[in-house]
C-alpha cells in the first residue's frame, strides 16, 4: 500500500463501532472528529481511524470518553445503550445500522 493511499475499512463490527463513534460524537455536539479529538487529547488521525472503522478504539480512549461523558465501551463497542446518559441517548437514532 503506498504512503498516502488511504486503508479501507473492512471488518463489519469496526465499521459500527466505527458509526456508534460518531454518532455519538454527533450527539454531544461536536461537529467534527477533529473537535473531539482535541477535547479528548488524542491525535486526530488515530481518531479518525476509529470513527471510520479502520480500527476500534483502545481502552484508554473508551475511558476518556466514559471519564468525561458518561458513554460506556458497552455502547461503542458492543451497541448497548443500556448504561448511555440521557442527554447523549435522547439524540441518538437508533437504526439497525447503529445497534449492528
Amino acid at each position: 500500500m503506498a504512503k498516502n493511499e488511504k486503508k479501507k475499512p473492512s471488518d463489519p463490527e469496526k465499521i459500527a463501532a466505527g458509526n456508534r463513534l460518531r454518532d455519538t460524537r454527533i450527539a454531544l455536539g461536536y461537529g467534527t472528529g477533529t473537535e473531539l479529538a482535541i477535547v479528548l487529547k488524542v491525535r486526530e488521525r488515530t481518531y479518525l481511524t476509529w470513527e471510520e472503522g479502520i480500527a476500534f478504539p483502545p481502552i484508554y480512549f473508551l475511558k476518556k470518553l466514559k471519564d468525561r461523558f458518561g458513554v460506556s465501551a458497552d455502547w461503542i463497542l458492543f451497541a448497548d445503550p443500556s448504561g448511555l446518559p440521557q442527554r447523549v441517548l435522547g439524540k441518538l437514532s437508533f437504526d439497525s445500522a447503529s445497534l449492528s
